[in-house]
């Protein structure tokens, strides 16, 4: 139960983890995307 616990918890800060980066690379994008655009006009 408690080995359970532990892997639940594990996963979840994994999981919070993955969240932070996809939404940390969205913002990238977003900025990379802005800058070429400029360079466009």
């Amino acid at each position: 139960m408690k080995q359970a616990l532990m892997i639940t918890i594990k996963s979840s800060a994994w999981y919070q983890r993955l969240r932070f980066l996809s939404y940390t690379f969205n913002k990238e994008d977003k900025v990379q995307q802005e800058i070429l655009s400029t360079k466009v006009h």
